[in-house]
């Protein structure tokens, strides 16, 4: 058959720490040969993503990813903490996002 598409999908509100975070992941990922093989999707939700300068940084942080199809998809929406992550996966599910991997729905 063909292989498992994995997708590590992840949701910030674009904050300094969440950036740190992500920041630490290429070499987290270099000890973690599966994931490294997952495609990853940021969904960053926030006023920051209507600023230029953090959408370029924040863009610069996921392409260093080791990630093969690693994107970042902006949005100033943001209802705000817990609200804000179900609203992410809301998008997420609604537009089909999770369709093409293993046990996508």
């Amino acid at each position: 058959g063909s292989p498992m598409r994995l997708l590590l999908y992840l949701a910030t509100h674009l904050s300094d720490d969440h950036a740190a975070c992500l920041t630490c992941w290429p070499a987290m990922l270099a000890h973690a040969p599966l994931l490294r093989t997952a495609d990853v999707l940021v969904y960053a939700g926030g006023p920051a993503a209507a600023v230029p300068a953090a959408r370029l940084s924040w863009q610069s942080i996921v392409n260093a990813l080791p990630n093969r199809n690693a994107t970042i998809f902006f949005s100033v929406f943001n209802p705000g903490y817990q609200d804000g992550a179900k609203y992410a996966m809301h998008v997420a599910l609604t537009s089909g996002w999770f369709d093409a991997y293993e046990g996508g729905v």
